[in-house]
This record gives structure tokens, sequence and C-alpha cells, in this order.
């Protein structure tokens, strides 16, 4: 069974962190990928589509409403099951 790709977007290292704790203790196979700032955010969508997106709004370079909107514009990615933190 392949693992559940995750990209979580959060610029505070200790939410990311909590975030990081809580999906470990679930009992699934998951692999959680982490970017700083929207800009590296986008990168990482474009380079591997992940399985879910985790996504804070208040992140530096590029806001969470401005990925939003790239993500429902883009062809690949307008499907993106994305959860807004």
């Amino acid at each position: 069974m392949e693992k559940t790709d995750i990209l979580l977007i959060e610029d505070v290292s200790a939410d990311a962190k909590l975030i990081s704790i809580a999906l470990r203790s679930t009992a699934q196979d998951l692999e959680l990928r982490v970017a700083r700032d929207g800009e590296s955010g986008m990168e990482e969508l474009y380079k591997k589509r992940p399985d879910l997106l985790l996504l804070d709004l208040n992140v530096p370079k590029k806001s969470g409403i401005e990925i939003l909107l790239d993500l429902r514009a883009s062809y690949l990615l307008k499907t993106l099951p994305v959860i807004v933190l």
C-alpha cells in the first residue's frame, strides 16, 4: 500500500511540529512534506501533487487565499482536497 502524501504549508514551526505529531499518532502510513511559505508551497505542489493539502491562510510570500485561487484555476490541481488551518 502506498503512503498518503500530505503537503503542509505553514510558516510557524511550532504549529507544523504539532500537526506532524498529531498525524504520526494515527495508524495511517503518511508522508508529510512541509513548506514554510506560499511560494515554496506552490513549487512543492507542482513538483509532486500531494493527496491532501493542509494550508495556513497567513503565510508569507504568497497568502493562502492566493494559493487557493491558483489551485482552483489550475487544471492539474483544481480537484486537490484542501483543509484550511
